[in-house]
């Protein structure tokens, strides 16, 4: 596996959105969720968040072909990241890329912790978090009906 993480530029947004619509469109379908869901992400306000100085946007590139893209967020407190989203075109799942992408991420920024969530019912991506060494830190019903977030967090070591 030739995976590498791709600092994203401007000119990188069109293929970041384009990845977003694909990876996040079966559960839009799934949850029904306007409120949260990237795939109802707007082009217009995935330029705002990708120039907001705490976001860094990485292409998850195989062979030099976009498969996927992560945003890192650096919170507030120096030691803490939250990755949100991670996004994998699904012809490109299930081969442990985002597993990878994740571990590369976590290493970037000299953080102590990494945060993220996800949905509770998706008992897949439940398993998948669990297996990058992530710990289930809690839940917080959303305001769409049957959809739960579930919070997890992993100590780094530096």
């Amino acid at each position: 596996m030739t995976l590498t993480l791709y600092s994203a530029k401007q000119n990188d947004l069109q293929i970041i959105f384009n990845i977003q619509k694909k990876a996040f469109e079966a559960l839009y379908f799934r949850y029904k969720d306007d409120a949260t869901s990237p795939y109802k992400e707007t082009f217009e306000d995935l330029e705002k968040k990708f120039n907001q100085t705490n976001n860094h946007y990485f292409l998850i590139k195989n062979k030099n072909v976009s498969i996927g893209f992560l945003k890192i967020t650096k919170k507030n407190e120096e030691s803490v990241i939250r990755i949100s989203p991670i996004a994998i075109i699904p012809m490109f799942e299930k081969n442990g890329y985002g597993k990878q992408a994740i571990l590369m991420a976590e290493k970037i920024f000299n953080a102590q912790k990494s945060i993220l969530s996800t949905i509770k019912q998706e008992k897949k991506l439940i398993r998948f978090y669990q297996s990058c060494g992530y710990n289930l830190n809690g839940y917080k019903q959303s305001k769409t009906k049957g959809l739960t977030f579930a919070f997890f967090e992993k100590k780094i070591s530096i």
